[in-house]
């Protein structure tokens, strides 16, 4: 009596050759004997595997197409099934196939759900790192491989689901030695430790105004060491608001020791003399239309208007939201930091201070 060879495959398996070669060996004695009650339904059954794939592997095997016996009309004539062959022709299949997905899709619905949850705004980098730290064993792809699913449209995310859209960006023209006002401190007059910084304290900051008709806007310093944000909402962008804003933020526990700031020539950083005591640092300024030397702070505004697009009327928004907001961007997981936080980054450096 031959042996009961059972496969117990499951969602997802795929034949290999041995599972072949017992399909082959049941089937082929079934069709050799004349087996009355054979039939690819019953046969499958049998052997533990849908219909659908069992036809499949009868056609792969070269098995012939079934006729009816003209002697006994309710009987069918099948042909015998080769198991090498349905192995080549797998294999041929096999290699046709582009790679295997690297993103499961438990995965890929954990990063959507991220980057979708409300009033967060996070990128795919952020999601990633927090899939990874509630994971630690979990494989997960690179970043580039995520942005090719989102382009494939295959996790159900789009480039508008992000927080920037793709740019094509143009050739930046080099800054032209604009004059500056009599008696500042140019860029150039950085000192060396302030130039790569190796201490936090060194700043860089700017101002977000409302739309054309409002009132008021946002303070922004950013710590170029850390990543660290501070933001404070200024009822008016005058010189008097920013300083009583400068003081506000020194005098509350959110931030340390300033050894020097980078600013712009904004009618609001006008006085040189007023930023310096409100530091209690030395302010520098950049030239006219470079705010890529302090790209820093931009990049920090540009990450604000996620929650506050351009034409916000900063003067309909409370304190504490913009605070709020303060928070989601320094808990936000950065490249730039090896994947940690601006939070994160800034206790690292106050406990080696």
């Amino acid at each position: 009596m031959s042996p009961k060879y059972i496969i117990n495959k499951h969602e997802g398996e795929h034949l290999d050759y041995i599972n072949r070669i017992h399909l082959a060996r049941e089937w082929n004695r079934s069709v050799k004997a004349m087996d009355a009650k054979l039939s690819f339904r019953q046969f499958a059954r049998r052997m533990h595997i849908s219909e659908a794939s069992w036809r499949r592997e009868y056609r792969r095997g070269g098995g012939t197409a079934p006729v009816r016996d003209l002697r006994f009309p309710n009987r069918w004539l099948y042909g015998l099934y080769d198991p090498d062959l349905a192995q080549q022709d797998a294999n041929e299949h096999a290699a046709q196939k582009g790679p295997r997905q690297k993103l499961l899709k438990p995965v890929a619905d954990r990063i959507r759900n991220l980057v979708k949850e409300s009033d967060r705004h996070r990128s795919l980098f952020d999601a990633r790192q927090i899939v990874r730290e509630q994971s630690p064993d979990l494989a997960l792809p690179c970043l580039r491989t995520l942005y090719n699913h989102v382009e494939a449209g295959d996790i159900g995310l789009t480039h508008d689901d992000l927080p920037y859209r793709r740019k094509h960006r143009r050739k930046r023209n080099p800054a032209h030695p604009a004059r500056t006002v009599l008696g500042r401190r140019k860029l150039e007059e950085l000192p060396a430790e302030a130039v790569t910084p190796t201490q936090a304290g060194h700043l860089q900051g700017d101002t977000v105004v409302s739309r054309a008709g409002g009132r008021g806007g946002v303070l922004v310093l950013y710590d170029r060491l850390s990543r660290r944000y501070w933001l404070e909402k200024l009822v008016r962008i005058d010189q008097d608001c920013v300083v009583k804003a400068i003081r506000r933020i020194r005098t509350s526990t959110r931030i340390g020791r300033i050894r020097s700031v980078v600013t712009d020539n904004g009618c609001e950083f006008l006085d040189q003399a007023a930023l310096d005591r409100a530091f209690g640092a030395k302010v520098f300024y950049t030239r006219a239309y470079a705010s890529y030397e302090k790209g820093g702070v931009e990049n920090c505004n540009r990450i604000l208007r996620r929650w506050f697009p351009k034409g916000t009327d900063f003067s309909q928004v409370s304190a504490r939201r913009i605070h709020q907001v303060e928070g989601y961007i320094n808990a936000m997981h950065r490249a730039s930091l090896g994947g940690l936080t601006a939070e994160q980054r800034d206790k690292e450096l106050r406990h080696v201070a």
